[in-house]
């Protein structure tokens, strides 16, 4: 199946994450009223910077999650047209063996539930029937995996380049650089050089 709209949600997805990873990094140091709120200590940024790390590890992970669901649905929906009658429950069973994991229960009934059909009309479908499409779709595994990850690189990429990015830290610099005390240099605030490095503040 044509994998460029998988792509193409998958790139939509991941840029919706490092947004939200831009609007936390700006909140780190701004209120949202828009006043400076930087914090003094370097160990509160740098737990606030893991939030937020985190935040957007989760979204990234979501985004492949369903990029793969989509995937694995999609080619399942196909196998329809070559007369394989593809419930919900052999959808699921197709997940466990070709991603090792299950995927959304109402996902896949939104999908592939046939209205008024009841449990008791179970699909002739068996494991040994999909053998074909499940042998395709592991040969396909591995490259289409190699597509998100350059995806994710690229879009990490962008976002360390952004201007929002790049604001962000000039804002967490001035604030530093202008405490109502005076002129400070980073190491008296607790942010040695090497430490400014590791929280790539520069």
């Amino acid at each position: 199946m044509d994998k460029a709209p998988l792509i193409s949600t998958l790139c939509e997805d991941l840029q919706a994450a490092y947004d939200r990873l831009t609007l936390d990094f700006v909140s780190i140091g701004r209120t949202p009223s828009g006043a400076p709120c930087f914090p003094v200590s370097d160990d509160q940024v740098q737990r606030l910077i893991q939030v937020a790390a985190s935040r957007c590890g989760a979204g990234i992970s979501a985004a492949v999650k369903r990029e793969k669901r989509r995937w694995l649905l999609g080619a399942l929906i196909a196998s329809r047209a070559d007369g394989l009658d593809v419930t919900p429950a052999v959808a699921k069973g197709a997940a466990r063996r070709v991603l090792g994991r299950r995927v959304d229960e109402r996902f896949v009934a939104q999908l592939l539930a046939t209205p008024g059909r009841t449990a008791a009309n179970k699909s002739q479908v068996r494991a040994s029937d999909l053998v074909p499409t499940e042998t395709r779709l592991d040969d396909e595994l591995g490259p289409l995996l190699d597509r998100i990850d350059a995806e994710k690189s690229r879009a990490h990429s962008r976002w360390y380049a952004s201007q929002g990015r790049l604001d962000a830290l000039a804002d967490w610099r001035h604030q530093r650089l202008n405490l109502s005390l005076g002129e400070y240099r980073f190491e008296k605030v607790g942010l040695s050089p090497d430490k400014l490095k590791r929280l790539k503040l520069v």
